[in-house]
């Protein structure tokens, strides 16, 4: 029953067999002898991890240098820290 199983053919390993994805649940049913023809990953084993994210789209303005003196703060000249906060 291949539902269970990600077959990744024509990986780069030493043994030259497949690389088989699985869950243990599905293993069980395997003979020893199935289980001697590939390299053996357990599904719930993380192989990698990763999150995707959408980004919102902002909307920049590009400001210059000039125009950003102009822009008035709390810590105008000073450096970090000095706005007293």
């Amino acid at each position: 029953n291949l539902k269970n199983v990600a077959e990744i053919t024509g990986a780069t390993n030493d043994e030259n067999k497949p690389i088989c994805i699985i869950k243990e649940a599905a293993l069980e049913s395997w003979s020893e002898q199935k289980k001697e023809e590939y390299i053996i990953y357990p599904y719930e084993k993380a192989l990698c991890q990763g999150v995707l994210l959408q980004m919102p789209q902002l909307e920049s303005e590009e400001l210059s240098y000039e125009e950003l003196q102009k822009m008035e703060s709390k810590r105008m000249s000073g450096l970090l820290g000095s706005s007293g906060k």
